[in-house]
């Protein structure tokens, strides 16, 4: 609570001192908020991750079934996910508030060493994980990703926030996200199937959007190519920066 109390500070003094664009300061504390949200969920799949890979067998790479009675066997059939993390995925589309009580259930879930319940399953957790951590981006992330800079958006319905904080100097793009369902699976609508990762705010390549940006060098119409390349920021340590775009394309 202290280091977005910090941010918010930080961020007024920076926009009275250098910019006359106003931004909506309780849509940016919701996005700096969701941004430190995001940033839980990824470190906490990163480290679901590297705790199983110290679990790999050495001459063949395969993971065990289980870190119980199977700690040397690998099972081809048990691929498939577990109950409990579908349920949360359940309860994120079907009844919002269900959801933000059962994914905090299911984080406290994950041991201190990062694995969660010691079976095949546990990947469900990292996908449930991200996804939660997406939307709490719109679909947004950083290049390259560090676990002091933090990314959040807010949907205000007609425009979206993009809001980067630094504990430390940093360097990188802010990437949007494409129409996954169209430019990587090529099908013709969005519709709900399994393991799907929800899209929020997708850019098109052919279209044009306008940026406007706590930066007055970063303000400007972009592509949609630009945008899926990253927009180049830079961010000195304490820094808070906000990105305003519309709904819609041009």
């Amino acid at each position: 609570m202290k280091q977005l109390a910090f941010y918010i500070l930080v961020f007024v003094l920076f926009s009275t001192c250098t910019s006359k664009t106003e931004f909506s300061q309780e849509t940016i504390t919701v996005a700096i908020g969701n941004g430190q949200q995001a940033n839980a969920g990824f470190e906490r799949s990163l480290h679901f991750t590297k705790a199983w890979l110290t679990k790999t067998d050495s001459f063949t790479g395969l993971i065990p079934t289980n870190l119980t009675n199977k700690t040397d066997v690998w099972e081809p059939h048990n691929s498939a996910a577990d109950n409990y993390v579908f349920m949360v995925l359940t309860a994120y589309l079907l009844d919002k508030n269900l959801y933000k009580g059962e994914l905090q259930v299911m984080f406290a879930m994950q041991q201190e060493n990062g694995i969660i319940g010691g079976w095949h399953g546990d990947g469900n957790f990292a996908r449930t994980a991200i996804m939660y951590s997406l939307w709490k981006t719109q679909g947004a992330t950083i290049q390259p990703w560090r676990s002091d800079v933090n990314l959040g958006a807010e949907n205000t319905g007609d425009e979206i926030y993009f809001v980067l904080t630094a504990e430390n100097d940093w360097e990188g793009k802010l990437v949007f996200d494409a129409p996954r369902y169209k430019t990587m699976l090529k099908l013709p609508v969005d519709y709900p199937r399994i393991n799907q990762f929800p899209e929020w705010f997708t850019v098109e390549r052919e279209n044009e959007y306008s940026v406007i940006s706590s930066k007055k060098d970063l303000s400007g119409k972009y592509s949609g190519t630009q945008l899926l390349e990253g927009i180049p920021v830079q961010l000195k340590a304490g820094d808070v920066w906000v990105a305003r775009l519309p709904n819609r394309a041009f």
